[in-house]
């Protein structure tokens, strides 16, 4: 980012996931990020090391240790994840921000995190949603850039809107959420104002055997894709870099973590919705849904089958998860009738 005068006032530096590594402040030492399960859990500038403690959704405290010092806080947050109270030691600390995220920096908020339970940059204010996919300015009320589903998918017509205008109700931590679909959760009777977060472990489920539970991207040699599902499925194949590169592996850990959040929310709605909108309203969120894990698929079995010739294909494994993909496009175009000719389409 530079300014009018074009000087740099920071150096931003992303991971093969195209999740904020690091960042440069002019004259000061980097700043280095680490994640847990795609979530902060660890910054580290110079000698000083902060530490977020989280169960499922709930942020707990954080440790700031420095050289042999170790500083332990308490965190009391809303319902959005949004600290609000820092406890230790020396007493309690209040924290406020305007209805959509702003803090003065001159408050001195002590807390790695704040609004939403997101990290706001120390070089602009912003809070960069999606482990830095977007930056969030919370005094324009927008996002700084469009959102890369938008405007005619599913990142709906306002493509720098903020949670469709609603930030009291509503967070967006992926950078992707939509008025759309808020409208549906909404109409769908699944969420009201300033819902109550639900963990990821306690999401209902329609699809009892999805071929990917959890795949991770490396940077090192190796490109694991595991699975615990044990349905027809290695329970890990491991791909070559040095046959289908990196940024390979990158694409394919996107479009895993795309499905997952599409699939997240539809299990929701399908689980809550009635008879009669699940016909009518949710049959094209279902066929997006499977669409995006037979796409999964099909990229692995491209990354395994680029690996041909090299010590890390597997046939028996690449045979399997072909096996596999066949077995999942009749199921779903027997559950789907319309999803038939999508299944159609990606096999041509």
């Amino acid at each position: 980012m530079t300014s009018s005068a074009q000087a740099v006032l920071c150096r931003y530096r992303y991971d093969p996931l195209d999740r904020l590594a690091s960042s440069s402040l002019a004259g000061q030492e980097d700043i280095q990020r680490f994640y847990q399960k795609n979530v902060l859990a660890t910054e580290i500038q110079g000698a000083l090391r902060s530490t977020v403690f989280q169960h499922e959704d709930r942020l707990l405290a954080q440790q700031r240790h420095v050289d042999d010092l170790v500083d332990t806080t308490l965190l009391a947050t809303d319902q959005q994840r949004s600290v609000l109270q820092l406890v230790d030691n020396t007493g309690v600390e209040s924290v406020a921000y305007s209805v959509y995220g702003h803090h003065p920096a001159e408050s001195g908020l002590t807390s790695l995190l704040g609004f939403n339970g997101e990290r706001r940059d120390p070089a602009t204010g912003h809070y960069l949603l999606g482990n830095g996919y977007r930056a969030y300015n919370p005094v324009l009320m927008r996002f700084n850039s469009p959102d890369s589903l938008s405007p005619f998918g599913e990142g709906g017509l306002n493509t720098y809107g903020y949670v469709g205008g609603d930030p009291v109700g509503f967070g967006d931590p992926s950078g992707h959420i939509s008025a759309a679909l808020l409208d549906k959760l909404i109409r769908a009777g699944i969420i009201i104002r300033a819902p109550k977060k639900i963990p990821l472990s306690q999401l209902p489920s329609i699809v009892d055997d999805l071929p990917y539970s959890s795949t991770t991207v490396s940077s090192t040699p190796s490109l694991p894709i595991a699975s615990s599902t044990g349905e027809g499925l290695a329970s890990t194949s491991s791909i070559s870099s040095s046959s289908v590169g990196p940024s390979a592996g990158g694409t394919l850990k996107s479009m895993v973590r795309s499905y997952k959040e599409t699939r997240k929310a539809f299990n929701h709605l399908y689980k809550s919705g009635t008879d009669e909108q699940r016909k009518a309203g949710l049959l094209k969120f279902a066929e997006t849904t499977f669409r995006k894990e037979l796409d999964v698929t099909v990229k692995a079995l491209e990354l395994m089958e680029a690996s041909k010739g090299t010590s890390a294909f597997d046939p028996e494994r690449y045979n399997a998860l072909s096996a596999r993909l066949i077995e999942r496009e009749k199921k779903y175009s027997k559950r789907f009738t319309p999803y038939s000719e999508v299944v159609k389409d990606i096999r041509e």
